[in-house]
């Protein structure tokens, strides 16, 4: 009678916990253990929160670990109520790992109680869950960094562990790593460009601590470095690379004609969020040369010391020295530059970085002067820079008994 009676109760939209309770104690669900984990799981849907929903869940568990079927929220609350009171025995453990492989999404509540479990009993298929439900999610950040270096410490067998095992990491620590995945990326190299070069960097830092690697990669270097300079990229990672690589003798062809696209880049980074683009201005010419700001970040050309930075804010309104900025230069290969012009490139940078330094010097030679001549030529100097090349022209020009290129400089 009183069973039946608060079960009437119970069914006619009075939904409680404690009515539930009682119906268990006295007996109502004997033998029904599934039915009670609905009841319970029902419960929950329904907004109810106690820990005892918890506490009767984790019992039927700990007494059927085959009730556990899946993965939802109310199973993980329980879960994590099993964890804070030690409950949760191995067979559990195990039965979350292998559900949890086939989920979609990487809770933070999923995922702290497959870290707990993994805490508690270290299984191998606990950690194969983990990473594979962070790599399903790609998550990338290096606060999961630990877990795919326990996969790659353990050799999970898993697609893509060692990619994230990199993107995870920290770039300070590629030397470090690189004995751990030196022979895999040789074989299976699918690594996004950015982590890449990084791991590309590493191998040619440390070229005489481990000459196999540098052996053996030596070849798929040089084409990515090639494919990276041809696409005008640049990183401090690059930059590793583009010194070892390319030398005086190398700056032919097209490798002279596409260097000076990253040869005078700095990296700047503007404080001001307001700030949307950046002018760079070379006092010796060239006009304004625009950048966009992303995130407070741009990669800038500077071809000479005589520059101005202006910046333009989300109005439209230049500012100059009001705005604070830090300035970095990423690749220092200015010994290049002379054969870059010499085998053909024009560009401009390079060009007012030639033009610069030529500027400075006490006598001028006839390679000097063909370059002074082609800047006024191109009419890029200033008036005042235009004044002083043409006077070091004038007197060079007179010196050697050059009488029609002075005509054309008196003009």
């Amino acid at each position: 009678g009183l069973c039946r009676q608060i079960r009437e109760y119970y069914d006619n939209g009075c939904h409680h916990w404690r009515l539930l309770v009682m119906l268990e104690r006295l007996g109502y669900f004997e033998g029904s253990s599934q039915r009670l984990m609905e009841e319970l799981e029902l419960l929950c849907k329904e907004g109810a929160c106690s820990p005892y929903l918890h506490l009767y869940q984790m019992l039927l568990l700990l007494q059927e670990p085959e009730l556990l079927k899946k993965l939802d929220n109310s199973a993980i609350g329980a879960l994590r109520f099993g964890l804070k009171h030690d409950l949760i025995t191995e067979d559990l453990a195990i039965a979350v790992s292998f559900l949890a492989v086939r989920k979609k999404k990487c809770t933070p509540a999923l995922l702290s109680v497959l870290q707990g479990c993994y805490e508690i009993y270290g299984s191998k298929d606990t950690l194969h869950s983990i990473c594979a439900l962070l790599i399903r999610t790609e998550k990338q950040d290096a606060r999961y960094f630990k877990w795919f270096r326990l996969g790659v410490e353990r050799r999970l067998r898993l697609t893509e562990l060692f990619e994230y095992y990199m993107y995870a990491m920290d770039k300070g620590c590629y030397d470090e790593a690189l004995p751990m995945v030196a022979s895999y990326f040789q074989y299976e190299n699918h690594l996004r460009d950015s982590v890449r070069s990084g791991f590309y960097a590493s191998i040619v830092r440390n070229k005489e601590r481990y000459p196999e690697y540098y052996q053996s990669y030596c070849e798929a270097i040089q084409e990515y470095t090639l494919r990276q300079l041809y696409e005008h990229r640049i990183s401090p990672e690059l930059a590793v690379l583009y010194k070892e690589y390319f030398t005086v003798d190398s700056c032919k062809d097209r490798i002279a004609r596409e260097l000076p696209g990253v040869l005078f880049v700095h990296r700047l980074h503007c404080e001001n969020r307001n700030m949307e683009r950046v002018v760079v201005v070379h006092d010796e010419g060239g006009g304004e040369m625009v950048y966009n700001l992303v995130n407070g970040e741009a990669d800038i050309s500077i071809g000479t010391e005589n520059f101005k930075l202006y910046f333009i804010d989300k109005n439209g309104y230049y500012h100059g020295n009001t705005v604070s900025y830090q300035l970095t230069k990423i690749l220092n290969l200015e010994s290049m530059a002379q054969g870059c012009y010499e085998n053909g490139s024009d560009n401009l940078v390079l060009l007012l970085y030639l033009f610069s330094e030529t500027l400075k010097k006490k006598d001028i030679g006839a390679k000097d002067a063909i370059l002074l001549h082609t800047m006024i030529r191109r009419q890029v100097p200033g008036m005042e820079y235009r004044q002083k090349t043409l006077l070091i022209l004038y007197d060079y020009y007179k010196a050697i008994g050059e009488d029609l290129l002075l005509e054309e400089v008196i003009q």
